[in-house]
């Protein structure tokens, strides 16, 4: 039917870096996509996911907005969720959800490779159109 199109897209930093989800929402857009909502799944909150600096340095030149790299402590840390909302209020995505899961500090919801130190099991997810 026109403009049903439906897309599962995972970006993990390297991935919001390389701004997979825009050329996500560019390919449905060609695809005859009508208005287009975005779920932002769960994923590690900033409270856990601490950067060196070359990867700070990458998120400043993507985003350059306060809000996404975020100082102090030892290390800098990340906001994936406030990066990838960015990104696709950039693309033109006005209907955005972000759950408010980490993958990391809820153990008996999620696995997690940095948490488990690689001992990690698989995560699902489904996605449909309404009728």
């Amino acid at each position: 039917e026109a403009g049903r199109v439906v897309a599962t897209v995972h970006a993990g930093w390297r991935g919001v870096i390389a701004d997979v989800v825009t050329a996500a929402v560019n390919q449905m857009r060609a695809l005859g996509a009508g208005p287009i909502f975005a779920a932002v799944g769960p994923c590690i909150g900033p409270e856990r996911f601490e950067v060196g600096p070359e990867v700070a340095a990458e998120f400043h030149r993507v985003f350059g907005s306060p809000g996404v790299v975020i100082a102090g402590g030892a290390k800098d840390r990340v906001d994936l969720k406030a990066a990838l909302r960015e990104q696709l209020s950039r693309a033109g995505v006005a209907g955005i959800d972000v759950l408010p899961h980490c993958t990391v500090s809820e153990p008996e919801l999620f696995f997690s490779h940095r948490r488990d130190q690689g001992l990690t099991g698989r995560t699902g997810a489904f996605i449909a159109t309404r009728e």
